[in-house]
């Protein structure tokens, strides 16, 4: 049985790494996507995939970089933002 869409999305501390830097740069190459989130290429390309198809980020190229740039006209966007921007919040000290 397929897993959920949450599940897929949110489903592992590196997803949730990588959809958080994406969050805050609105705007990153995906070679320093993989650094600075101590995360696999392989399995950020898979997940920028998905991000793509769910048309919560585009990409763009430059040459040999890919460019993460997240749509900021997509209501799941809007919503993952807000849902990372109260949480953080409240926990943060």
């Amino acid at each position: 049985m397929k897993e959920s869409i949450i599940e897929d999305l949110l489903g592992s501390k590196w997803k949730i790494r990588v959809l958080r830097k994406i969050i805050e740069e609105k705007e990153v190459n995906i070679s320093n996507l993989v650094k600075e989130t101590s995360s696999n290429f392989k399995k950020v390309e898979q997940y920028v995939k998905l991000l793509n198809e769910l048309e919560i980020i585009r990409e763009k190229r430059l040459g040999k970089i890919r460019l993460i740039i997240v749509n900021e006209k997509s209501p799941i966007f809007s919503n993952l933002e807000r849902m990372f921007r109260m949480i953080e919040g409240k926990y943060s000290s």
